[in-house]
């Protein structure tokens, strides 16, 4: 039975979140739009101080080996490039924005561990099945639970009854559905329209669990969800008793570009553990 009463609570208490800190909104928007320059980039981070301290924390750690060290963002912008820099910028904006509310039902760091692992799964099967652009897959794999993080950290007395409620054998979305009257994908899709993400951001927010219902962005969405998938069967971040399958419309649409996905569990969890070494220091 549906929650309808609290489903209404809970959808009109989204009206009252918070904007976007202006780096995230105004990076979403140069993402959205598909064609930025370096120095729209670095422009933009470096009017925030902080975020830029840590997206040169990143630019100088020992995973990319720069012989001297970066001194400012346009350096970073230069040597890294735009691409690499706006997704560095945008993990760490997306962690310090929702990590910062308590109390929490889950784990954050582990959370967004296992976030940043369906970024990086997203990137290596968008790789092999040959999706372009490349660039939007990092992000739509690091924001696709975005309604989890707003019921989580926004709503943490709702969403501690579906922690509660989790039991073997049932999918995460009808748990939700049951205890709450909707889901972290309806949530997702609401508030990344209200936060005007891009359009294929939004789909893999609203559609990771279904991607059948992603209609023009199937194939990203279809990546996406395998992504997660192997994430959990990996155990990174967070930790579940959720069912997990691979929806068959997903392998469907992704075994027309590729059919052997042998080893790509492996590949995904070096690509984590990498990630991982990159942000340490700035994601804990």
């Amino acid at each position: 039975m549906v929650n309808d009463d609290l489903r209404g609570e809970i959808i009109s208490r989204l009206e009252d979140l918070p904007t976007l800190p202006f780096v995230m909104e105004k990076l979403l928007h140069i993402v959205g739009k598909g064609d930025y320059s370096m120095a729209e980039v670095a422009d933009i981070i470096s009017k925030d101080q902080a975020i830029s301290a840590k997206v040169l924390r990143v630019a100088n750690s020992a995973y990319y080996g720069f012989p001297r060290q970066i001194l400012d963002v346009k350096q970073a912008v230069v040597l890294l490039g735009a691409n690499e820099v706006c997704n560095i910028a945008l993990s760490v904006s997306v962690f310090d924005f929702f990590h910062a509310r308590h109390p929490l039902p889950i784990d954050a760091v582990a959370f967004w561990r296992y976030n940043l692992g369906v970024a990086v799964g997203s990137v290596v099967i968008g790789k092999k099945v040959g999706f372009t652009p490349v660039r939007v897959l990092y992000l739509s794999g690091l924001l696709h639970d975005v309604g989890k993080a707003v019921l989580n950290f926004f709503l943490p007395e709702h969403y501690i009854k579906v922690v509660e409620a989790c039991s073997c054998g049932e999918k995460e979305v009808e748990v939700e559905r049951r205890v709450l009257g909707v889901d972290h994908c309806e949530v997702g899709g609401i508030v990344g329209e209200m936060w005007n993400f891009p359009r294929h951001i939004v789909s893999a927010m609203r559609y990771h669990c279904d991607p059948a219902g992603a209609r023009d962005d199937a194939e990203l969405v279809s990546i996406v969800h395998v992504a997660e998938c192997i994430v959990y069967a990996l155990g990174i971040g967070e930790k579940t008793a959720f069912v997990v399958d691979i929806e068959e419309f997903a392998w469907q649409t992704l075994s027309k570009s590729v059919s052997d996905f042998r080893n790509i569990g492996d590949e995904i969890n070096r690509e984590f553990l990498d990630a991982v070494s990159v942000f340490s220091d700035v994601m804990s």
